[in-house]
């Protein structure tokens, strides 16, 4: 499973989901897990402070749309690392919003 972890990691954190220039949230632990499914949306909220580069309108939390190239993969290792307790960091497009949410581009997991 460790490995399956990782491999997922490095895909997602070297293959971005978007290729704009992005911020990235400090690390930190996963304290909401929010789905969405009349908007297709899957959201998640950290314990650090939030990350808006593009001035969304809504910071309760971080979004990415099921449209979005590696939706199924960047879900399953947030999940993962929320249920082994890992911290994440997210790269934050700063060039959109997903609805009104600050957009997740890749996702970084940091093994306890």
């Amino acid at each position: 499973m460790n490995k399956f972890l990782k491999t997922i990691a490095t895909a997602i954190v070297l293959a971005p989901l978007s290729s704009a220039h992005a911020g990235n949230t400090a690390y930190g632990n996963i304290t909401d897990i929010i789905t969405n499914t009349a908007g297709n949306q899957f959201r998640v909220a950290l314990d650090v402070a939030i990350e808006n580069p593009n001035s969304c309108s809504n910071t309760a939390s971080y979004a990415i749309s099921g449209a979005t190239t590696n939706y199924e993969a960047t879900i399953a290792l947030l999940m993962t690392a929320y249920g082994a307790g890992h911290q994440v960091r997210l790269v934050i497009d700063d060039n959109a919003c997903e609805g009104s949410f600050p957009k997740i581009t890749s996702v970084w997991v940091r093994p306890n």
